[in-house]
This record gives C-alpha cells, sequence and structure tokens, in this order.
C-alpha cells in the first residue's frame, strides 16, 4: 500500500501541473475532438511518468537518507535513529491508513451509483435500434443520458417529434465516451485528495458534450430549435454524480 501511495501522489502532480497547462493553452480551442485526446494523453502521461526509469530512480534518491558517516565511530549517545525512525514510520502509517479510508469511500460512492444504474436500466421498458438500446423510464426529472450501449431517455424525450436527443446520445456512445469516463473515475477514486482528477473528469465530460452536439449540429437539425432545447434540458438534473455521458 506505501508504494501505491507514493505512486498516485507522483502520478497527481503530473496530472495537476498537466491540467494547468491545459486550462492555459488548448481548452478554450474549439475542437473538441482535439482536446478529447489531448485529455486522454495527460491521462496517460500522469500514469506512465512516475514508472519512467529516470524520475523513479530521482524520486528514490531523495527518499533515501544521506549518510557518510563512519557507523563504527559512533558513540552510543549520539543513536537517536530508532526513535527518528519509529516517528516517520507512525505517520507513514497515518498516511496510508487515511489514504485507503478515502479510497474506499471513493469507491464505494461510485458502487453505490453503478448499482442505481444498472437497477434504472433492468427497470425500464426497452426498445432496441440497431446497436442501440432504447431505456424508456418514468422518472420525468432525469435528463437523457447513455452508457455504454444504452440510452435512457424519459418517455416525454422520447416522443418529441424530432430526434435530436437521440442523435446526441448515439454520438455519445459512436464515440465511445463511456470508456473515457471509465477511465476518468479510476482516476477520482485513487486520486480523491486531487482537485485535478475532479476538475479534468468535468471538463472531459463537457468536452464530450461539446463533440455530440458538433454531431447534431452536422446532421443538419435546426440550430435555433436544438439550441432552445439545450438550454431546457440544462435545467434538468443529471443521474446522481455518475460518470456518464
Amino acid at each position: 500500500m506505501g508504494q501505491l501511495l507514493s505512486y498516485t501522489i507522483n502520478s497527481s502532480v503530473y496530472l495537476a501541473i498537466l491540467y494547468i497547462m491545459y486550462k492555459w493553452f488548448i481548452a478554450d480551442k474549439n475542437n473538441p475532438g482535439f482536446n478529447r485526446h489531448v485529455i486522454l494523453a495527460i491521462y496517460i502521461a500522469a500514469l506512465t511518468a512516475p514508472l519512467l526509469p529516470g524520475i523513479a530512480s530521482a524520486a528514490n534518491n531523495i527518499a533515501e537518507p544521506a549518510f557518510t558517516g563512519n557507523i563504527q565511530n559512533m558513540g552510543t549517545n549520539n543513536i537517536a535513529l530508532p526513535q527518528d525512525t519509529g516517528i516517520k514510520y507512525g505517520f507513514a502509517a497515518i498516511a496510508i491508513c487515511m489514504y485507503a479510508a478515502g479510497t474506499a469511500l471513493a469507491l464505494a460512492a461510485s458502487l453505490f451509483t453503478y448499482i442505481r444504474l444498472v437497477r434504472l436500466i433492468r427497470g425500464g421498458e426497452k426498445a432496441t435500434t440497431g446497436k442501440y438500446t432504447i431505456v424508456l423510464n418514468t422518472k420525468q426529472k432525469e435528463a437523457p443520458f447513455s452508457w455504454f450501449k444504452y440510452i435512457v431517455l424519459n418517455k416525454a424525450d422520447y416522443n418529441l417529434p424530432n430526434s435530436y436527443i437521440l442523435t446526441h446520445e448515439k454520438s455519445h456512445i459512436d464515440h465511445r465516451h463511456w470508456a473515457d469516463l471509465i477511465l476518468a473515475e479510476a482516476f477520482t477514486i485513487l486520486q480523491w485528495f486531487n482537485p485535478a482528477a475532479w476538475l479534468m473528469r468535468e471538463e472531459l465530460k463537457t468536452v464530450h458534450e461539446y463533440q455530440a452536439d458538433a454531431t447534431v449540429v452536422k446532421s443538419g437539425c435546426d440550430i435555433h430549435e436544438y439550441q432552445m432545447l439545450l438550454i431546457k434540458k440544462a435545467a434538468g438534473a443529471r443521474f446522481c454524480h455518475l460518470p456518464t455521458a
């Protein structure tokens, strides 16, 4: 667990630095497809950078206590190592316990929401359209969302005369946004203490929405009508904090 904590802390530093650089230089660019790939590249870089030999050895050198004295010339009055080491290991044990507890709570919260998601999908009326499965639920307050091959809508949205919502959600599935969000959710679980992990997940979800909106616009929709629909849906509630598209 100590090695996992050390690795996670190093990874969180890289993630935070790269996230700041993304917000400064890339986030404002109107290219959601490119932005998405940059965010995914940041996740991969944050995962792999702490494993690089040069960086790992530098971290180990910093962590090792420097000692160049002659142990044979040490008197008994000068030996304070056991007490200092005990304090060091005490702090390390506390940090490991806190990290494990936070990770367990974050994992439990994610599992709870996924259980709710599964129940919602299983309990709704289903209709298969090609590779998509439409799930109708009776909760009018739930905004449409998609997950894996499922598109969850309430009946009012399903009965709308236009197909903008379906096109939007199908775009999420076609781009496999759910896979991105599983990765982002894993980061928030392992790096629950890192604000950049949570901000990055929200940034990725925003980029997904822009990418799906671009697909709808390209389909030849009435842009004004679609904008009004987005404003209306923005006032609705999303499904808890699920990393859904």
